[in-house]
């Protein structure tokens, strides 16, 4: 029984000092054979047959304890395998290297981490006891992290980290070591936590991790050579800070999701080119995907498309006739008659308005959304008759809001909500509400405005990262039916190669900026490190670097995501363009970086996951895969659980 817990309680998904899952002392069999129960005992009963394990009687095997960690670790085991070859072969489609694919863990992590944010900066709007989460946390879990630096089963600093920030956003303030009254021993008796301001500045890369520190003093001394990791956003140190509460108790609530979200990852990319040509692949974003069909409708009439999902936040002000006219004398030019956004006005440009009146700051209940950085973040919410539901994070609005949401003609787009002024019930006491909605599309998500031409004045320019080939055959000019003829002569200028596959023009930067000719015109790129466009980037594989003439093993290949299935620009032009003629669009998630829309996609993913038949459907698609006849890979299954039940049972006296 001891080494039972001991397999339990160092489950990846159960990994920390917080909590250990005990046996159930009622063995329990199970009566319903299905697909699940079938790979699960195929898998017991090598366990049981194996000479390796010395466990008598196969006891522990049958409690409802052992089933569930061990279905959880089934579940695990067969995402990242099926995430990886997914990934892998997709990328080698491409004449990619697959060196930055996407993990399984990765999905999970962002989804987690986003919750994490959300509750922790919630705990900063209820009060003015910042270490309120802290000391919560702290009631059941450790605080600071752990395992960070492992070497034959041991970390090498002996767990010996703490956090820390900078108390200016812009790096020039004093680090202070992230503590609550006492966590450190009698004598440390300050409580330092961040700032609201400090976690809300997107900008703000100013928290680390040090090795040590952990010193019984108040003025503990910042040591720049103990650095472990720095340059962290708010939302990744929380990671570090909560880590036990992290890995115990939010991330197991998304782990019998995770099957279906990694299936469904598996499935949101196609490259229907199978010519081992180059210049003939693309990417293509696949609108009959359980994704598509979660975050929206689809039509070839941009115009009868409809959101299934939108972000919501709520801005609540004093129920006081002044503080109300104000708020909403503060939104005129930002949103029309019916509340919609204007064109080109960002819902950062709401929240700025609304922040210069009545107490000047949000004193909505729900804390920061990972993506904005804006107060007041409900989460996501879908229709529901003549409301709205929650689908991810913490709805506060009130029936009266939801019903309003729900009903509005405009809520196809980005959206205020004010009740002509007198605002909706609020959750916070003598406080009426304000709402913003955004829905979510895919055609802002995958936007890729940002590598395309932009033209201005008669100037043409666009950005590119260096060292990465492009293909040209696919760009267009944004917000104009003008195309290039890329099948013209296209000529280097400066800091910058070209290369051509059957007569497709590609350019790969090798300088900040750089120039080409297209017959008479000149294109400008300039180099970025981080762009909004959604691609798909990574090492040119050795099968493909002799198609281009001057590439390297260290060049790199970019692809845009495309939903229009064509290369063809023009098309794709008239395609952007309509799309953004329908007022629908929402530049605040076009223009989000690529990083962040890789993270809302792994939102979307776990939202699609929770879908009717998703579990079922993905279970019943790779267990299978797992049962079949060949073995393979249920051995590779088999090999990787029965280590690590084996690895625990070994390291148990």
């Amino acid at each position: 029984m001891k080494k039972l817990l001991s397999i339990l309680g160092a489950v990846t998904i159960m990994a920390s000092s917080g909590t250990v899952v005990a046996c159930s002392p009622k063995v329990k069999r199970f009566e319903t054979p299905d697909i699940t129960t079938a790979l699960y005992n195929k898998i017991i009963a090598g366990l049981k047959n194996d000479s390796g394990f010395s466990w008598t009687q196969g006891q522990g095997f049958d409690s409802l304890d052992f089933k569930d960690i061990l279905l959880k670790m089934i579940n695990e085991e067969i995402s990242k395998q099926y995430v990886d070859s997914q990934q892998t072969d997709l990328y080698l489609k491409l004449g990619l290297q697959a060196t930055s694919k996407l993990t399984s863990d990765q999905i999970m992590n962002r989804i987690v981490s986003n919750e994490l944010f959300n509750e922790y900066t919630a705990s900063l709007t209820k009060g003015n006891d910042n270490a309120s989460f802290d000391n919560s946390v702290w009631k059941k879990y450790k605080l600071n992290p752990f395992n960070l630096d492992i070497e034959n089963g041991k970390d090498k600093n002996d767990n010996n980290y703490t956090v820390w920030f900078n108390d200016k956003a812009d790096g020039t303030g004093t680090w202070k070591r992230w503590q609550t009254s006492y966590e450190f021993g009698k004598q440390a008796t300050a409580t330092n936590v961040p700032t609201m301001a400090l976690m809300s500045d997107r900008n703000n890369k100013n928290f680390a991790v040090m090795i040590g520190g952990n010193d019984n003093l108040n003025d503990v001394k910042w040591d720049e050579n103990k650095i472990f990791k720095k340059d962290l956003s708010a939302s990744e140190i929380l990671q570090y800070r909560f880590q036990d509460y992290f890995t115990s108790s939010i991330r197991p609530k998304y782990f019998d999701n995770l099957l279906a979200a990694s299936y469904i990852n598996g499935r949101i990319y196609k490259s229907p080119s199978t010519s081992k040509d180059l210049s003939r692949k693309m990417v293509t974003f696949d609108t009959s995907s359980e994704l598509a069909k979660t975050v929206q409708t689809w039509n070839s009439d941009a115009r009868k498309m409809k959101s299934k999902v939108m972000m919501v936040w709520n801005f609540s002000v004093n129920n006081k006739k002044d503080d109300k006219e104000a708020a909403q004398k503060a939104l005129e030019g930002i949103i029309n008659n019916n509340g919609a956004l204007n064109t080109e006005r960002s819902i950062v440009d709401v929240w700025a308005a609304l922040e210069k009146t009545g107490d000047k700051n949000n004193n909505s209940k729900a804390g920061l959304d990972p993506y904005f950085n804006l107060t007041g973040f409900n989460g996501f919410v879908k229709p529901d008759g003549e409301s709205v539901s929650s689908i991810s994070g913490n709805l506060i609005l009130k029936d009266d809001a939801k019903t309003a949401l729900a009903k509005s003609s405009y809520n196809d787009r980005p959206l205020v909500l004010t009740n002509n002024g007198n605002g909706y019930s609020s959750d916070t006491d003598n406080n009426v509400d304000y709402i913003l909605a955004v829905p979510v599309y895919m055609q802002d998500l995958l936007n890729s405005s940002d590598s395309q031409i932009t033209k201005t004045g008669q100037e043409y320019s666009m950005k590119a990262h260096k060292n990465t080939w492009v293909s040209l055959n696919d760009k267009f000019i944004n917000n104009s039916f003008e195309v290039f003829d890329w099948n013209s002569e296209v000529t280097e200028v400066a800091g910058l190669q070209i290369a051509k596959i059957s007569n497709v023009p590609y350019f790969k930067l090798t300088a900040d900026t750089g120039s080409f000719r297209v017959n008479d015109k000149t294109i400008t790129v300039t180099a970025a490190e981080s762009m909004n466009s959604f691609d798909l980037i990574d090492k040119l594989d050795e099968s493909v670097i002799g198609q281009l003439p001057g590439a390297s093993k260290d060049d790199s290949l970019a692809y845009n995501v495309s939903i229009t299935g064509t290369k063809d620009p023009y098309q794709n032009a008239e395609y952007s363009i309509n799309w953004s003629d329908t007022r629908k669009q929402s530049t605040d998630i076009a223009n989000l970086n690529s990083s962040k829309k890789q993270t809302l996609l792994s939102e979307l993913q776990f939202m699609a996951s929770k879908e009717d038949q998703a579990i079922d459907n993905a279970k019943t698609v790779l267990y299978k895969e797992y049962l079949s006849e060949d073995g393979i890979k249920y051995q590779g299954l088999y090999d990787a659980i029965s280590k690590y039940i084996k690895d625990s049972e070994d390291q148990t006296d």
